[in-house]
């Protein structure tokens, strides 16, 4: 479930649905399985299907009808190096410019993937986003992906490399340029599989939770600025909002600290991490959006007491300066998902999307 726009994309097993942010109301539903990614861009909707009964599949969606505008498979081209392997069944995608990158892999999850999939090589594919027009290939050697990313002309792949039995596992990180006419492989960046935004394209400052500690990295040098050690598995947002990005750490709190220095500037331990569900998982970053941090937590001017006293809802708070500006109930028995954006907040629970706009409406 994400925001894009005046929309609200939602998927489910068998579609993808955006509806209408401030009425719930259905603008279009495109019926797709094994959506793994979605992401807008402009006026399209990209989806990334993979699984593993087929090889992986984009597909573009007009934003505003759900209409698809164009499919691309990833396909070696004419006198590319031959491999008899096919591709593997899992997939990553991302964007830099008008540049759509697809990397397929075999994955290294378990034994039984390892021995259903066998020696595939990992592989990068490049598309035009506006039309879906195949513009590049490359082949890797067997490993499997953790992450990927697109920027400055670059694409940096994080591998990790098969070892013999005992041996340390590497993972280092591929960069591969690919504003040329073909795409041409660079230094490989030892280790840094675990930082795939920081390569030479990137630029910036990103942040990363990492052994317990918060990581700030200054992307295009490579380097580290600070690091804070927080207790309890710690998540982070990847980018400041106003000079702070946001931790949360379990079982409950969020901290707010100084993109600069790592300093604390605020902490709570009543509050839990409501995550974004942008990636589709549940152990994301905090949830901040137009300047406010939204979190789980109970009644206000009450102690929790019990699991559900502790998510008897939802707050909002000043993601500055701490100070809640509303809090509201939810009616739900499992984890919520949620997204934010114009000044609302979406929580699907149970099957069920509530939206809030403040303390007296739902």
């Amino acid at each position: 479930m994400l925001r894009h726009g005046g929309a609200l994309l939602i998927t489910d097993a068998a579609s993808v649905t955006a509806l209408d942010a401030a009425t719930g109301a259905v603008r279009w539903r495109h019926p797709a399985r094994d959506v793994t990614a979605v992401r807008p861009l402009g006026d399209q909707v990209l989806l990334l299907l993979s699984g593993l009964l087929f090889a992986p599949e984009l597909l573009a969606l007009d934003a505003r009808t759900g209409n698809q505008r164009w499919s691309a498979l990833p396909d070696r081209p004419a006198g590319a190096r031959k491999s008899t392997a096919p591709d593997g069944q899992s997939a990553f995608f991302t964007v830099d410019g008008g540049t759509t990158a697809v990397v397929s892999y075999a994955s290294d999850a378990s034994l039984w993937t390892k021995r259903s999939l066998g020696d595939r090589p990992w592989r990068a594919y490049g598309f035009d986003s506006r039309t879906g027009e195949a513009l590049w290939f490359h082949e890797g050697t067997r490993a499997a992906v953790t992450g990927i990313d697109a920027a400055g002309g670059r694409l940096a792949v994080g591998l990790r490399l098969p070892t013999r039995s005992g041996a340390p596992v590497e993972e280092p990180l591929f960069v591969l340029r690919t504003s040329g006419t073909a795409p041409r492989p660079e230094p490989e960046i030892p280790g840094g599989a675990a930082y795939p935004h920081a390569h030479p394209g990137a630029s910036g400052t990103r942040y990363y939770a990492r052994g317990g500690r918060i990581v700030a990295v200054d992307l295009a040098a490579r380097r580290t600025v600070w690091r804070r050690a927080l207790e309890g598995s710690p998540t982070v947002t990847p980018s400041a909002t106003g000079g702070v990005v946001h931790a949360a750490t379990t079982p409950g709190g969020v901290t707010a600290l100084d993109a600069r220095s790592g300093r604390v500037r605020w902490s709570r331990t009543d509050l839990g991490r409501l995550a974004s569900d942008d990636d589709g998982v549940d152990d994301g970053p905090p949830l901040v959006a137009g300047g406010t941090l939204y979190a789980t937590g109970p009644e206000p001017g009450r102690e929790a007491k019990s699991w559900r006293d502790a998510f008897w809802g939802v707050h909002a708070l000043d993601a500055l300066r701490e100070r809640r500006l509303w809090s509201a109930p939810v009616e739900a028995d499992g984890p919520l998902r949620a997204a934010a954006g114009g000044g609302l907040l979406h929580v699907c629970a149970d099957g069920t999307v509530q939206t809030f706009t403040g303390p007296d409406s739902t």
